[in-house]
């Protein structure tokens, strides 16, 4: 992830779900407690709502969220959104990820849920 963007933020809701030690390059950066916060928070999960109010706050954010409806709330608010398979595609193109589609294989074979349509679509512009 350090490769393919300048800073990466996450805030204290999202550093307490993830439950592990950051590495150093991951930055902790909490959103200011307003009004949009706390409807957020009544919409979403305190990870989501806190990651979409910091977007929100910082100028030209990209989020990275794959659940659907967190992220067409980004999307209505006007933030830039990727998920899991916008930044494997990113790490593809730029050298990163060799073997896309083996690397999307593995992820689903773990749980990850891609709609059939997209990995279908990604298969026909990317090969093993």
């Amino acid at each position: 992830m350090q490769k393919l963007f300048i800073e990466v933020y996450i805030t204290e809701d999202i550093q307490r779900e993830f439950g592990q030690p950051l590495p150093n390059w991951i930055k902790l950066k909490n959103p200011e407690y307003t009004p949009q916060l706390k409807s957020l928070y009544s919409q979403l999960d305190k990870g989501e709502a806190s990651a979409i109010a910091l977007a929100v706050q910082e100028e030209n954010a990209t989020i990275i969220i794959d659940e659907l409806k967190g992220r067409n709330i980004a999307i209505k608010l006007g933030i830039k959104t990727t998920g899991t398979i916008g930044i494997l595609i990113l790490a593809k193109e730029k050298g990163i990820v060799t073997e896309l589609m083996k690397t999307i294989d593995m992820l689903v074979e773990n749980g990850f849920r891609i709609s059939r349509n997209l990995y279908e679509e990604i298969a026909q512009n990317y090969k093993y």
